[in-house]
């Protein structure tokens, strides 16, 4: 009806000025050609009820508490022309502050766009997942995920997977309907000081390194760490057709960078975007800030998703939430710094029309064949390392991997198994380990937009993998599209995928390539295949038995379900907050100053959407901060004998400059049953903040 309605003002605008679609004259308030990308942006929360297992560090994974940070996802959908018809002229990209991708979930997403007739298709739906370790997991269809050696809370639960679909796919219908036309610009600048490499001697090992990666360790031999990463920030803004004012509008930017965002260590047990969530965040803040007086952008979208990342880390000096923010606001900067390069830099072009094409193919990993004949293995599984956990996150379990790295299958094994020298997780047969299934069919994608060209991986991608594809697409995809930006994690999720000089040294990325050494050069000449098909060279040599997978995915993995999400109700409880504790002031966990307060308030069965659960702070009659920002954290403090206590933090500016300092304050809850208002409190900016970690 939304669409019906502008192009029905559209037309009566046209009749009016006595011209043809294709005349269109600026005064009439509509871009003067019809052959013009149109883009369509919307954001949505995701945030599940607590509960459910949080996914990224292994079998000590926590159960979710509350929510430090609330998950979102944004949604960018392009069309080549203004029709929208469907097919290869549309695409969706969905980064979403998730742990990973699920093709089960894709499936879904898509199946619930159908339903509103909107037609864009799974094979034009990228759902990127950012990697969050502090967001759950029960959409993942396999229990090589959901098993008890991901997760402490197991299984796929599907009414979980029916919410994740309804709320992406409303957005994603949202964006269609709304779309405009757009003017579009890519930029890009490398980034230092946020990542690192750590697993270095992995990298090393490789035989040859891609040239800019050799360049950049012999410019920095003393800390091969800090080299050997992809150090691109890649960004793509997006301004929109503003009809009122007749020209265009800041409207949103995606932009693309490779590190694990997991500053966080598993001793929280609160939902986060992590990195990437504060990142965002920060963006939003200031790029509103700086079109607040030319040209108002309050529905601004800032979507960021990952990159090559399989083997990076943050730089950071805590795990903590105040790290976190603190890493994650300078990558914010950088975000809208990079945006603001097409205000004032001449150099930076925009893009109103083309080229946009799309490639996508569904891939047989299972037993695939490679060119040479090759094979990958038929069985996936994980080498014992994995079990240790990453460098920079290890898990208790490297008690059974016996050492953090390094784990091989004995040389005198004839003949020597598919994935040799990978020695089997715990020395269990993957074949009959519990939970050793994983998925076996995941998506690429190639898409040119403008001057820029997105590809997509189902995995994590170490630096020299991830490297080594994205110049060998630059080198077959025609100008001006050659700066390709390589996007992991998206549409399902294979684990690692490293080269096969780093899998033989068996270290955890190594360990953690489910399908074999050779998975890094089959998913290399799949790209290939995919490119040639794009810029229209001859595919004879691709005809390797891969065809396009097009039935629906209905969990095809053993997949063990559950049911931990609450039953839906027509009505939430009408349970009013009560026993609002005073306020008190403490030095939360990494030495952040907090005021907590602690109340009464529903049980988490009957907490179905967090507008359900509202905490604020004000001042007088100024709202300060509320849950859908990032300094208040919500957490179920539940015992059996106060089955309904909860607390609420507001992690608090300090410096002696902020307008809050010694002035008077108040929370103030809010629940479908009614709303209540702490004592007042002050904030005393003259008390020490923490210099280092508070466990």
């Amino acid at each position: 009806m939304a669409r019906a309605l502008v192009y029905c003002w559209m037309c009566a605008c046209l009749y009016a000025c006595g011209v043809s679609w294709l005349e269109v004259p600026a005064q009439c308030g509509v871009p003067p050609r019809r052959d013009r990308l149109w883009v369509g942006l919307s954001e949505v929360d995701i945030t599940p009820p607590i509960g459910l297992g949080l996914f990224g560090h292994g079998p000590e994974s926590r159960i979710s508490t509350g929510i430090a940070l609330r998950l979102r996802c944004q949604v960018f959908v392009f069309s080549a022309t203004s029709t929208f018809t469907g097919g290869d002229e549309l695409l969706a990209l969905v980064p979403c502050e998730l742990p990973a991708a699920s093709l089960y979930l894709q499936r879904a997403i898509a199946d619930y766009v159908a339903k509103q007739h909107v037609p864009v298709t799974a094979r034009r739906i990228a759902l990127m997942a950012t990697h969050t370790h502090f967001g759950p997991g029960h959409f993942l269809a396999s229990d090589g995920y959901t098993g008890p050696f991901s997760a402490r809370r197991t299984g796929l639960d599907q009414r979980f997977v029916e919410l994740l679909a309804k709320r992406i796919g409303d957005a994603i219908v949202d964006a269609y309907w709304h779309a405009q036309p757009a003017r579009i610009g890519w930029a890009y600048r490398p980034l230092s000081g946020l990542a690192r490499n750590r697993s270095v001697a992995p990298f090393l090992h490789n035989k040859t390194l891609p040239p800019t990666l050799a360049a950049a360790i012999r410019a920095a031999p003393d800390r091969p760490d800090l080299a050997a990463v992809d150090p691109t920030l890649s960004l793509l803004r997006i301004d929109q057709w503003d009809v009122a004012r007749n020209r265009y509008a800041p409207a949103g930017l995606l932009a693309f960078y490779g590190v694990h965002p997991s500053v966080v260590n598993n001793q929280s047990s609160l939902y986060t975007g992590d990195l990437f969530g504060y990142a965002t965040r920060r963006a939003s803040e200031l790029i509103r800030a700086q079109c607040a007086t030319s040209s108002p952008c309050d529905a601004f979208v800032v979507g960021l998703a990952n990159g090559i990342e399989g083997d990076v880390t943050s730089l950071r000096a805590a795990d903590t939430h105040r790290e976190a923010r603190r890493l994650g606001e300078k990558l914010g900067g950088e975000l809208a710094g990079l945006w603001s390069t097409f205000d004032t830099a001449p150099t930076q072009a925009f893009d109103t029309a083309g080229p946009f094409a799309v490639a996508y193919r569904e891939l047989q990993w299972s037993g695939a064949t490679l060119k040479d004949g090759r094979h990958l293995c038929e069985h996936p599984g994980q080498g014992t390392p994995a079990g240790g956990g990453a460098a920079d996150h290890p898990t208790t379990m490297q008690i059974f991997a016996a050492t953090h790295a390094g784990v091989h299958a004995t040389a005198d094994e004839d003949p020597k198994p598919c994935g040799w020298p990978r020695y089997p997780l715990i020395g269990i047969d993957p074949k009959a380990a519990p939970g050793a299934n994983y998925p076996h069919v995941a998506p690429i994608l190639l898409a040119r937009i403008g001057r820029g060209t997105i590809a997509t991986a189902p995995a994590e991608l170490t630096t020299v993998v991830g490297t080594r594809i994205r110049d060998e697409l630059q080198a077959l995809l025609p100008a001006p599209s050659t700066k390709v930006t390589m996007v992991g994690l998206t549409n399902e999720y294979l684990g690692y995928i490293a080269t096969r000089d780093e899998y033989q040294l068996q270290h955890y990325e190594g360990a953690s390539t489910l399908y074999g050494p050779d998975s890094a050069r089959f998913l290399s000449q799949q790209f290939g295949c995919l490119a040639k098909h794009m810029a229209r060279l001859s595919t004879a040599d691709c005809a390797l038995g891969q065809p396009e997978i097009e039935q629906s995915i209905r969990a095809p993995y053993k997949a063990t379900r559950t049911e931990l999400l609450p039953a839906a109700r027509a009505e939430p409880e009408r349970v009013a907050p009560s026993e609002m504790s005073s306020v008190v002031s403490l030095l939360d966990y990494g030495g952040e100053r907090v005021y907590r307060v602690w109340f009464k308030g529903p049980a988490p069965s009957e907490i179905q959407r967090w507008e359900d659960l509202t905490v604020e702070v004000w001042q007088e009659q100024t709202l300060l901060a509320d849950g859908r920002g990032t300094t208040i954290r919500i957490a179920y403090d539940g015992t059996a004998s106060e089955a309904r206590r909860w607390s609420a933090s507001w992690v608090a500016p300090t410096h002696p400059s902020t307008a809050v300092c010694g002035a008077q304050l108040r929370f103030a809850v809010a629940t479908p049953g009614g709303v209540a208002s702490s004592a007042p409190f002050r904030v005393d900016c003259t008390l020490p903040e923490a210099s280092g970690v508070w466990p």
